[in-house]
């Protein structure tokens, strides 16, 4: 395995702790403490000692050592009610004039190809007049497709009033709303 580097992807962080515990117990050298990790998983690095056959030896052994790696890193998202809340929670985060997130909601909302459909409601945006729609494809930490919208207070009112129409597909007729949460 030259240039590879073992990892073991464990199901839970106490997983990952007794992973970490036994590979490190034959005296390998940690290079990266089991922890939470800037980039998000919990996640260490350790040369690990074992035992390997030494070449054109049948009866003697050598250590050696391989460096491993042990992480454990949750799902963002396993369903897609959950990564709803998971983004609407982020934008909210990251767009300070952000004031509804709205989830439209079909009724083949299950079908695996069926995306998640927001339409945002944003001081901060520029009016068109329109719905204009973004797609994203699915990713490690969103894994459906997501569509989203960004209209203005004003836009989302004349929406409202059937002055501005929404997409092929979407309606007003069956939501999810996400309100911006009051400040502590």
């Amino acid at each position: 395995m030259k240039g590879r580097r073992p990892c073991v992807a464990a199901k839970d962080k106490a997983e990952a702790d007794r992973a970490f515990t036994a590979l490190n117990g034959g005296g390998g050298k940690v290079t990266m403490p089991l922890a939470n990790a800037p980039w998000g998983p919990y996640f260490a690095n350790l040369d690990v000692g074992v035992r390997q056959r030494a070449r054109g030896c049948a009866q003697a052994w050598r250590p050696a050592r391989r460096a491993a790696s042990v992480c454990y890193l949750p799902l963002m998202a396993p369903t897609k009610d959950e990564a709803v809340r998971e983004l609407a929670e982020w934008h909210f985060g990251v767009e300070p004039d952000l004031k509804k997130v709205i989830r439209i909601v079909v009724d083949d909302e299950d079908a695996p190809d069926e995306p998640i459909k927001l339409l945002e409601v944003n001081a901060a945006t520029v009016a068109t007049g329109s719905v204009e729609p973004y797609a994203f494809a699915a990713s490690a930490s969103v894994p459906f497709p997501t569509v989203i919208a960004e209209v203005t207070p004003e836009e989302y009112e004349r929406i409202r009033r059937n002055e501005i129409k929404l997409p092929a597909g979407w309606s007003l007729t069956k939501t999810q709303l996400f309100e911006r949460p009051q400040a502590a």
